[in-house]
C-alpha cells in the first residue's frame, strides 16, 4: 500500500512539473488592500494611487531599481496611467505601488512609482506594463506637467 502511495505521488509531481501555469491575472485581497498579481510575469501591483501626506516624501534609492520606458495617460478620460518597466531579477515576484505625496508645485504633478524586488538576485532581464488607476486623482486647471519619478507622463 505505501509503494503505491509513493509512486502515485511520483507520477503527480512529475506530471505536474511539465503543465503549463495558466497566464492570467487574479485580484487578491492581503492587508485590505488590493493587489493585481500575475504569477507567470512575476509581477504584483496595487491599481490605485496611494496618498502620502508628507509633503516632503521622497522614495528611498533601494525602492527605485529600475526604469521607467514609457508613461502614458490613456483612456476616455485619461484616467488609467500605463507604463512600462524594465528591471534586473527574474526568479522572485516584484511589487510595485504608485505613490502621490502633497503636491508642492502649482504647475507639476509628482508621482512616485516604487519597487520592491524581494532580493531576486536574478539576471534576467524583465519588462513589464503596468496599469494604475488615477481617476481619483484630484488634478488641479493649472496642472501643466506630469513626473512619474524623473519621467515625463505624455
Amino acid at each position: 500500500m505505501r509503494g503505491s502511495f509513493l509512486i502515485i505521488t511520483l507520477l503527480f509531481l512529475s506530471f505536474s512539473a511539465f503543465t503549463k501555469p495558466k497566464e492570467s491575472t487574479s485580484i487578491k485581497e492581503e492587508n485590505k488592500k488590493c493587489w493585481v498579481e500575475d504569477s507567470v510575469k512575476k509581477l504584483r501591483y496595487m491599481p490605485k494611487v496611494l496618498l502620502n501626506k508628507n509633503k516632503d516624501w521622497k522614495p528611498e534609492n533601494t525602492e527605485i531599481g529600475f526604469q521607467i520606458s514609457s508613461a502614458t495617460l490613456s483612456g476616455k478620460k485619461k484616467n488609467s496611467l500605463e507604463t512600462k518597466v524594465k528591471y534586473g531579477g527574474g526568479c522572485r515576484v516584484h511589487s510595485f505601488q504608485l505613490i502621490k505625496p502633497i503636491q508642492a508645485s502649482k504647475d507639476t504633478l509628482q508621482l512616485y512609482l516604487v519597487h520592491e524586488s524581494d532580493n531576486d538576485m536574478c539576471r534576467a532581464f524583465v519588462m513589464n506594463e503596468i496599469k494604475f488607476n488615477v481617476s481619483k486623482l484630484k488634478l488641479k486647471k493649472n496642472t501643466k506637467v506630469i513626473m512619474l519619478n524623473n519621467f515625463q507622463v505624455k
